[in-house]
């Protein structure tokens, strides 16, 4: 159901192509980058280096519609985003959250099928976060208190 594509080399500072908007990007402790990208193909998420992209999902958009999904919380000194994106092996869920009067934490965490949780890598200093960028776009999640903004249906748009 995801696209997997080849690794190719990126430059600033994200794995965003110059095409794209940066969705989310960070630098981790292990060296890596993670990077969700915008652009006229759907959303993409990278993880790797700058040399190397060690993996790359892309949303299949209409033919699997809820293979990537949204999730925002808001509330006074909470602010809890996530993207989450389904894949045969695995769930991968790029999040940004704070909660006063902790500091704010970011990054991606890796969960099997079960629910299990098999890696958290977490940003190393401030993450660049433009989530605005996927209100209406990915199908949201359905977690309670959600303030996701869906995507339109085809056959309702105008």
């Amino acid at each position: 159901a995801m696209l997997i594509v080849p690794s190719l080399v990126w430059a600033g500072p994200s794995l965003c192509q110059p095409s794209e908007a940066v969705v989310f990007a960070c630098h981790t402790k292990g060296g890596q980058w993670v990077s969700v990208c915008s652009g006229d193909a759907g959303l993409s998420y990278r993880f790797g280096t700058k040399q190397k992209t060690e993996l790359e999902l892309a949303d299949p958009g209409i033919a699997h519609p809820d293979a990537f999904r949204h999730y925002h919380y808001f509330r006074a000194g909470v602010d809890r985003t996530w993207l989450t994106m389904q894949t045969p092996a695995a769930v991968y869920e790029v999040f940004s959250e704070y909660e006063a009067p902790s500091q704010p934490t970011a990054g991606v965490r890796v969960f099997d099928q079960s629910g299990r949780q098999l890696a958290n890598r977490l940003c190393v200093g401030q993450a660049e976060a433009h989530w605005y960028r996927l209100e209406g776009k990915v199908a949201c999640s359905d977690e309670a208190v959600n303030s996701c903004v869906p995507p339109v249906p085809l056959k309702q748009r105008p």
